[in-house]
């Protein structure tokens, strides 16, 4: 007869909490998983029970689960599962429940502390319609080449020498000179594969095993460096008790929140810092185009009328620095969108509204001087950041003063994305086209305001579709 583990998922923090445990694990055993009873809106409400049948069959763990799904993860060493598993017990169910319910549209990869001297490094994928994981220990490498990471854009040779640098850290995650990772973790995949069939990966990373990070992961999937061409968007867990189950549920609760127009317009703020100077360097007319593309759209969020209020989506365009934290610390702001340019881990602003080319005036802002205090942002349930590693200092292996990402954190943020690699405006702009023109929340109320306002719906979505279309992004779905 097994032993059976029980969980239960928090209902409101969707944190993995156990309701019995076994002292060590010996041999195979059962888990159940409880989902918490929820609103009608968000997309686990069917869920009610996910049980796992955990058996070790040699150099290969077997898990079921109640629906007939199945994962097989190979282990280089039989002797090494019980270590592992009896150290992250409650992190490894989490992974597996999250593996089952994602049903083949996500991937995970996962670096953990093993002693002093080594790691374990567990990823799970979909692969010919089955679940297949691999686990081995690893000896954490002394350092790593940064070379990537402190070439400059405008450098000569940029494009070469980064190819070169990403090459090199590529081949360290197999090389046994390096992390030594079997082959299995790099299969070739159809290059044809469609941007529809993509997929995500998220990756774990525990806090003292940060050198992992200057790995260009989004690189080697935007390059297509073997099995990481599969997939189009990479996320990060940083927050070492944080579980992918918790990561999970609360990424898709937000999406659906997110295609609520009302609560959308209601509690949203949104942020542009052009910042003229970076603008002129870059001679990229999108910038510009894509600006006024995007303020007309924002502009017609005004007076919308929903259950009988009125509401207007409150955007700014350069905003001052008392401005930002007066949103930012506004009870009614629950989703935060801006980006920034930042520089000594702080951000920078345009000081005044763009008149002309030369006004390049900037100004530094301290986060610290504003006082975030625990709790003082708990009522952000999204922060999404664009700036340039907002998460680490990409040529250092550790975080020696508290990120950007952190502090917000820290302050009660419930979920804050920010990014390892460069972002710039672009992106900013890219990923405000894909909220406001998206067929599932506000394309509808975009569609009803072209139309009070006289406006060709029909044109400007096409201008949106060739703005992404540009920056090699996937159009937008409209009907008039």
């Amino acid at each position: 007869m097994f032993e059976k583990i029980q969980y239960l998922i928090d209902k409101n923090t969707f944190k993995l909490k156990p309701k019995n445990t076994l002292t060590k694990i010996t041999e195979s055993f059962m888990v159940s998983v409880m989902f918490p009873s929820c609103s009608e809106s968000f997309c686990m409400r069917d869920l009610k029970e996910v049980e796992l049948n955990i058996k070790q069959m040699e150099s290969e763990i077997r898990i079921n689960n109640n629906d007939g799904g199945e994962i097989l993860i190979a282990i280089e060493k039989p002797e090494d599962w019980y270590r592992y598993l009896n150290k992250n017990l409650s992190h490894f169910i989490g992974l597996i429940t999250t593996v089952f319910i994602a049903k083949g549209k996500e991937d995970f990869l996962w670096i953990q502390q093993s002693n002093c001297k080594k790691i374990w490094i567990l990823n799970v994928v979909w692969e010919n319609s089955n679940w297949k994981g691999l686990l081995v220990e690893c000896l954490r490498p002394i350092d790593l080449n940064r070379i990537f990471w402190e070439i400059m854009p405008g450098e000569r040779g940029e494009k070469r020498n980064k190819e070169l640098a990403a090459n090199e850290l590529f081949n360290f995650l197999k090389d046994k000179k390096g992390l030594g990772l079997p082959e299995d973790f790099f299969k070739r995949l159809d290059s044809s594969i469609s941007r529809e069939q993509k997929r995500f990966l998220t990756i774990k990373v525990h806090p003292d095993e940060l050198w992992f990070l200057l790995f260009p992961i989004d690189y080697f999937c935007k390059y297509r460096y073997s099995g990481f061409s599969l997939y189009k968007e990479v996320e990060w867990i940083l927050t070492p008790e944080k579980s992918f189950i918790q990561n999970f549920l609360e990424r898709s609760l937000l999406q659906e929140e997110l295609q609520n127009v009302e609560e959308f317009l209601k509690h949203s703020i949104i942020v542009l810092n052009t910042y003229p100077k970076e603008q002129t360097w870059k001679k990229d007319n999108r910038w510009e185009k894509g600006t006024k593309l995007v303020t007309e759209i924002l502009s017609l969020f005004q007076n919308v009328i929903i259950n009988d209020n009125n509401l207007s989506l409150r955007w700014y365009l350069n905003p001052t620095e008392d401005k930002i934290f007066e949103e930012l610390f506004n009870r009614d702001t629950k989703y935060f969108f801006a980006n920034f340019h930042l520089e000594n881990n702080k951000w920078r602003i345009s000081k005044c509204k763009m008149k002309s080319r030369k006004d390049i005036s900037t100004v530094d802002i301290e986060l610290k001087n504003h006082i975030l205090k625990r709790g003082s942002l708990s009522h952000n349930r999204l922060m999404r950041i664009f700036h340039c590693h907002s998460i680490i200092i990409p040529d250092s292996t550790v975080i020696e003063t508290p990120s950007i990402t952190q502090l917000l954190l820290d302050a009660g943020a419930l979920r804050v994305e920010g990014s390892i690699m460069e972002e710039n405006y672009l992106d900013h702009l890219c990923s405000l086209l894909n909220i406001c023109c998206n067929p599932k929340g506000l394309q509808q109320i975009l569609l009803w305001k072209c139309y009070e306002k006289n406006i060709n719906y029909s044109e400007l979505m096409e201008n949106v579709n060739k703005f992404l279309e540009s920056y090699n992004l996937k159009t937008i779905v409209y009907k008039n």
